[in-house]
């Protein structure tokens, strides 16, 4: 669960997938509400993304015809290949890292330490009544032999 150690984390767009937004948005001459226009305008403008909005723009491609305008409006193949291959690293390089510790001796990485101080900290102790028992059984059987 990798996700948790990304939280907040935020990614450059590359140029690249920049200026092939730029160049959707330019042709575009349909209605604003399109679906993904907005976040069209808002990549060209600060060209730096979320993780959250990363998954988002990736499940967007899963279930998106290839062809249509938001297909473009995204980033087009070369989009789907970039943010596709931005998350895979992000996912793969959380946990690469822990293997990668784990290969150079340290122990398990990824259990997650914890303290732990005291089970039942209203338990009280209780004396052994079996213990006070076995030292009068002794203190008899010594009585007995002294006899």
């Amino acid at each position: 669960m990798p996700d948790l150690n990304l939280k907040g984390k935020n990614f450059k767009v590359p140029t690249k997938c920049v200026k092939k937004i730029k160049v959707a948005v330019n042709k575009f001459n349909g209605p604003k509400t399109t679906e993904g226009y907005q976040r069209a305008l808002n990549i060209v403008k600060e060209p730096t993304i979320s993780l959250e909005l990363l998954k988002k723009i990736n499940n967007f491609f899963r279930n998106e015809e290839v062809g249509t305008w938001p297909y473009h409006l995204t980033g087009g193949k070369y989009g789907k290949k970039i943010f596709q291959k931005m998350e895979d690293q992000t996912r793969s390089g959380a946990s690469a890292t822990k293997k990668n510790k784990m290969r150079g001796g340290l122990s398990n990485t990824h259990y997650k330490e914890h303290e732990k101080t005291n089970f039942n900290p209203t338990k009280e102790e209780v004396p052994n009544p079996n213990v006070d028992l076995r030292e009068q059984i002794d203190k008899i059987k010594h009585i007995i032999n002294y006899l």
